[in-house]
C-alpha cells in the first residue's frame, strides 16, 4: 500500500512485530514465514531480542535469553535487508561471523590463529589465564 501511495520503497522497512499484539505460537509462525510476509524483498526490521515468546520456548526471564535470542536470529537469517534490533550487539556480531563463516563456501585463511592472549591457560607458556 505504501508503495502504490507513492512512498519510495528505499524508505520503507518491514516489521512483522514479533511478540507485538502476539501469542509465542503466533510469533513463531510469523517468524517460520518471514518470506511470505515480504515478497517485495523489503528490508524488514527484526526485533526479536529477549522477546516474550522466547522466554515463553525457554521459561527464562529476559537476561538470561541470549541463547534463545541468537538461535532466533540463526533461523530468521542474517543476510542483506535484514535489520536486527538486539540487546546484546557485541555477542551478536560474534556469533553472526562464526555461523556466517560456517555457512560460507568461502576460505578460511590459512594463516590465521589465535592471538596467544586470547587461549586458555592451559594453551600458555607462562601458565596465566586469559580473561
Amino acid at each position: 500500500e505504501a508503495i502504490d501511495a507513492g512512498v519510495d520503497p528505499s524508505a520503507i522497512a518491514v516489521d512483522p512485530g514479533p511478540d507485538f499484539t502476539k501469542t509465542p505460537a503466533q510469533t513463531v509462525e510469523v517468524l517460520r514465514h518471514l518470506p511470505d510476509l515480504n515478497p517485495s524483498g523489503l528490508p524488514m526490521l527484526l526485533a526479536i531480542s529477549r522477546k516474550d515468546f522466547i522466554g515463553a520456548l525457554t521459561e527464562t526471564r529476559p537476561k538470561d535469553r541470549g541463547a534463545g535470542t541468537l538461535a532466533a536470529i540463526a533461523a530468521v537469517g542474517s543476510g542483506t535487508g535484514v535489520i536486527l534490533r538486539l540487546h546484546d550487539v557485541r555477542e551478536a556480531r560474534r556469533f553472526l561471523t562464526v555461523l556466517d563463516v560456517l555457512r560460507s563456501d568461502e576460505p578460511v585463511d590459512p594463516e590465521l590463529r589465535l592471538a596467544d592472549e586470547l587461549r586458555w591457560a592451559a594453551g600458555r607458556p607462562d601458565g596465566t589465564t586469559a580473561v
